[in-house]
């Protein structure tokens, strides 16, 4: 879920610390800006991909570059609302607007049938 959404409603407590890593294939940047989003103290990002290893230590006191600013979203890749839709069978307006409220008959009836 995109945490940012929710981060700014007092739903999610501040951070002090957030560590974070990977991120399922096609999908990677999305989730590392949504982590980024909670502007914690420090943030701790981890990547591997063959023999190549990255970490990103972003004090938030510091002119260091952000993940949103150091990794761009490929073309292509599904932001956060669209790949909750696509999974859920939520309408994707929806879920930009009420992230974490309870999930209603109505939605599940709006819902396609797979996902009923």
């Amino acid at each position: 879920m995109e945490v940012g959404q929710t981060y700014c409603t007092g739903e999610v407590p501040e951070q002090r610390r957030a560590i974070g890593g990977g991120g399922d294939e096609g999908k990677g940047s999305g989730t590392r800006h949504s982590v980024q989003r909670l502007w914690p103290e420090t943030l701790v990002d981890m990547a591997a991909g063959g023999l190549t290893t990255q970490v990103i230590v972003k004090p938030s006191a510091t002119d260091a570059l952000c993940l949103l600013r150091a990794l761009d979203i490929p073309p292509g890749e599904l932001e956060w609302a669209e790949r909750l839709a696509l999974e859920t069978g939520l309408s994707v307006q929806r879920i930009r607007s009420q992230p974490v409220t309870e999930i209603t008959k109505g939605d599940v009836d709006a819902a396609g049938p797979t996902h009923r």
